[in-house]
């Protein structure tokens, strides 16, 4: 299937005279969450205003050793106008070694470092092979959606060939959820009772949705309107495709709008659905189920100590500013973030990513002979033995955080943490504790 076919499908062409007509009306697009990482308040009524709000904190570092940090719009579209001459020029001239250093700081750039860097580093002229076979399978004017035999896509190839392509699309998580959602609603508006097949755009889950207690939700499904996730990367390039085909007809559908004033309207566009997606809240079943969504500010889990028979079940929540725990004896147990923060800072300093205990023996903390470890740092730091055996309870919530790991069978309790540097292990507890 190509452009022509996919955009005259009837429910394409519905769907996308639908949008273009709701792209800057007040009210069309009423939304908000509580962003995981700062805990301000985000909303929307439009998806104008929702670009007119986008914000996405970035650090890159050219190889003349400038460095970016900002997070406005028009920030990041200076740098990447940079990486996509960059990128380009590299690739069209079988430059690996630069095509590798574009591409690592466009996956930089996203915050998808993770796994790219390494894969890019690893095969450098494999790297420009990849890329030029991609470019031609997936330019817009061309591509067929039949016919997509990439053997890699991901969150963070879709922003590399954003840049190599013209009229193409980053198709990441919080784009594929936003489609969906505005598809969903496309769909009740209209009576439509299941998802068109060219519609049915796939989202991806956020990327600490297993380690977070109150993750962000990018389902879009709501009752019998189902969206798949992303699949393998045939499927995930021949929806890239398919959206870029399709914000670039509502653009067309929908001349006075402002995105139409923008140096780029539908990177601008794009913009926009990312800001939608970050979290679309408990669409799936409150709604159908008249639940009540709950209120942000808190998330709330179930936990266990790690005791053997001797274990004990408790409850914790993450605030913003603390982590709390509160057992069945109704004991609550305290620890600010940033008394959290530089225990961490503490633990990779003396432990790196080896195993440290426990280490909250009331008589040995009382007697000065306590190996060093999580309870002992936390006496160290307070002088309170019985803040110190709260660490039975810190330990298993930065377990279930995501920012260590437990020992399992081993003889004697300990953790290790899971990142390779003291800013990845900040960085991954800030991110969950983000999830409020």
């Amino acid at each position: 299937m190509n452009r022509t076919a996919y955009l005259n499908d009837p429910d394409v062409a519905g769907f996308a005279q639908w949008l273009a007509e709701r792209l800057d009306r007040p009210g069309s697009l009423p939304h908000a969450y509580v962003n995981r990482r700062n805990g301000i308040l985000w909303q929307c009524d439009s998806i104008w205003d929702a670009f007119e709000q986008y914000s996405w904190p970035f650090r890159v570092t050219f190889p003349d050793g400038r460095t970016k940090a900002e997070s406005t719009f028009g920030a990041s579209t200076r740098v990447l106008a940079k990486l996509r001459t960059d990128l380009r020029r590299a690739v069209s001239t079988g430059d690996a070694d630069g095509t590798v250093q574009a591409s690592c700081l466009v996956f930089k750039w996203g915050g998808v470092a993770n796994g790219n860097v390494d894969w890019a580093e690893g095969d450098p002229l494999g790297l420009v092979e990849a890329l030029r076979h991609d470019m031609g399978l997936l330019a817009p004017d061309t591509a067929r959606l039949g016919q997509m035999s990439v053997k890699r896509m991901n969150s963070g190839l879709t922003k590399v060939h954003s840049l190599l392509l013209d009229d193409y699309v980053i198709y990441d998580g919080r784009v594929g959820a936003a489609l969906g959602h505005l598809i969903a609603q496309y769909c009740v508006e209209n009576g439509v009772a299941a998802v068109p097949a060219n519609l049915a755009f796939p989202w991806g889950a956020a990327k600490e949705a297993q380690n977070m207690v109150n993750p962000k939700n990018r389902d879009p499904s709501r009752g019998a309107l189902r969206f798949a996730t992303l699949a393998p990367a045939s499927a995930h390039a021949r929806w890239n495709v398919a959206a870029s085909w399709l914000l670039a007809e509502v653009l067309r559908l929908s001349p006075t709008s402002q995105f139409r004033t923008q140096p780029e309207p539908l990177r601008s566009l794009e913009a926009a659905l990312f800001m939608i997606g970050y979290d679309l809240g408990r669409f799936a079943g409150a709604e159908d189920a008249g639940e009540a969504v709950p209120a942000a500010g808190f998330a709330g889990a179930g936990c266990t100590t790690r005791g053997g028979a001797n274990a004990k079940t408790f409850s914790f929540e993450v605030s913003l500013d603390a982590l709390e725990s509160r057992n069945d004896a109704n004991r609550m147990d305290r620890f600010t973030l940033v008394e959290t923060e530089a225990l961490l800072r503490k633990l990779f300093g003396d432990f790196r990513q080896g195993w440290f205990p426990l280490a909250n023996n009331v008589t040995k903390m009382h007697a000065g002979d306590e190996k060093d470890g999580l309870g002992k740092f936390i006496y160290d730091a307070t002088g309170k033995v019985t803040h110190a055996q709260a660490a039975s309870y810190l330990g298993p919530i930065l377990e279930a955080l995501g920012v260590t790991e437990w020992n399992g069978k081993r003889r004697g309790i300990c953790w290790r943490l899971l990142r390779e540097t003291e800013e990845d292990v900040l960085a991954q507890f800030r991110d969950a504790i983000g999830a409020l």
